[in-house]
């Protein structure tokens, strides 16, 4: 199935003979959207229909297969931190070492130091360097602060770790990590990027120029000076697997370096190619619109913001000149706990995540928008799960959902974490069919 739909002033979803409009009946490109009523059989071994409803949530649709993974694939009690790469795997380091699948989740597996140490009891966080590299980490709060450092060395296909010492404990309210594009002058040497990993709010942030050795980075706020340039990028394909978690507050920038979007009010946060920090703001046109920053790699940037329960995407295809938007609500009557949003140039094709309480439980949604560079609109709504759980963020609660974690495979295809009433630690669901056009 071709994972890129074509756009549609109108889509028609039909199914049981039942049809949903979206847009102008009479327009000339109506499109019609179905959901099949057969499948392949597909490899897996957790198999689970999800609800497809229209954007709005108030028209179900029908089901859809998705394969399901638990915490055996890398999780931990709380939370997934997943990401994908250019070639097609997919990484988990939500506990304590990187955990993967090559081929699109039939398998799976692990690379685990020697001695395992406090398995159960980790933390840690995963992306891909821009040559390819796998950057990871994991820290173990509960047992001496103890950081582990993964690397993943593409061009000889090995992993190593390293346990970093420092003279201080690395204390992070959970870990992030991003990987800064070069090349990087540094301690009179010159590197293709650096791995960066931060607790929130930027506090205590390390900095590796190898992937394993990390050291302490000066805070955002140290920044001197003003550079004025506008994010005019022709990235390429593999860009579209730099985006960190949302929770990072950066992004790197293809011709060099981290940015950190609004950090100074108006202002962003410049990381700079030789690791100092400096503001930046456009030449033209405003400020980024919000903290989170997404840039695909057509340079199309996208900047995301939740305000009572409403989703606003902004969107610029000019390097922030001008920029367009798209409100993506929750169905009536929820509260937002979590969210997250990815975006791929390659299949022109976004995801939105919101979970939200609803009637004293958590419901997870997923919005799927195709061919987003000519019409922002969701095309349709995926239910993630049974939606019957409610879980709160943060230690000290008996059911944690920590936050959320989203990622795009090279065929388009989601893979977005969740939780409901079918297991007590966080699940992760991988798309595996959607609607068909017609």
């Amino acid at each position: 199935m071709d994972p890129k739909i074509p756009a549609a002033a109108i889509v028609v979803i039909m199914l049981m003979g039942a049809l949903y409009f979206v847009g102008d009946e009479d327009d000339s490109k109506t499109k019609r959207t179905t959901i099949p009523d057969e499948y392949p059989e597909y490899p897996f071994q957790d198999i689970r229909e999800f609800t497809i409803q229209d954007p709005s949530g108030n028209v179900t649709l029908g089901e859809l297969p998705w394969a399901v993974f638990n915490r055996s694939h890398g999780g931990n009690c709380c939370e997934h931190y997943l990401a994908t790469t250019e070639y097609g795997w997919i990484t988990n380091l939500g506990g304590e070492y990187p955990t993967w699948s090559e081929d699109g989740g039939i398998t799976w597996q692990d690379y685990r130091p020697i001695t395992e140490p406090f398995d159960g009891l980790g933390e840690g966080a995963i992306i891909q360097a821009p040559n390819g590299d796998i950057l990871s980490m994991s820290w173990f709060p509960y047992s001496g602060d103890r950081f582990i450092s993964f690397f993943y060395d593409y061009a000889q296909e090995e992993w190593s770790y390293l346990e970093n010492h420092w003279g201080y404990a690395p204390f992070y309210d959970r870990p992030w990590i991003v990987a800064v594009q070069g090349p990087i002058s540094f301690l009179g040497g010159t590197y293709p990027w650096a791995s960066v990993v931060v607790s929130n709010f930027w506090q205590d942030a390390v900095i590796s120029i190898d992937g394993l050795t990390y050291v302490q980075l000066a805070e955002p706020d140290s920044a001197t000076g003003v550079v004025e340039f506008d994010l005019d990028y022709e990235p390429g394909p593999e860009y579209d697997y730099q985006a960190p978690h949302r929770e990072i507050r950066g992004h790197p920038l293809p011709d060099g370096g981290l940015l950190l979007p609004r950090y100074f009010g108006d202002d962003n946060a410049l990381l700079q190619t030789d690791l100092t920090w400096t503001r930046h703001r456009p030449v033209e046109g405003d400020p980024i619109p919000a903290e989170h920053l997404v840039i695909d790699s057509t340079g199309t940037l996208h900047s995301c913001e939740v305000v009572s329960g409403i989703m606003t995407w902004h969107m610029s295809i000019d390097g922030g000149r001008t920029w367009s938007e798209q409100d993506i609500a929750l169905p009536e009557g929820g509260s937002l706990e979590e969210w997250e949003f990815q975006a791929d140039g390659a299949n022109d094709v976004a995801f939105a995540y919101m979970r939200a309480e609803v009637n004293g439980t958590d419901v997870d949604y997923l919005w799927h928008i195709i061919d987003y560079s000519e019409n922002q609109e969701p095309d349709w709504m995926t239910l993630i799960g049974q939606g019957d759980l409610d879980a709160t963020s943060g230690a000290g609660n008996d059911v944690r959902f920590d936050f959320a974690s989203l990622a795009i495979l090279p065929d388009g295809s989601a893979v977005v974490s969740y939780m409901d009433t079918t297991d007590r630690n966080p699940l992760f669901g991988l798309e595996i069919a959607r609607p068909e056009i017609v």
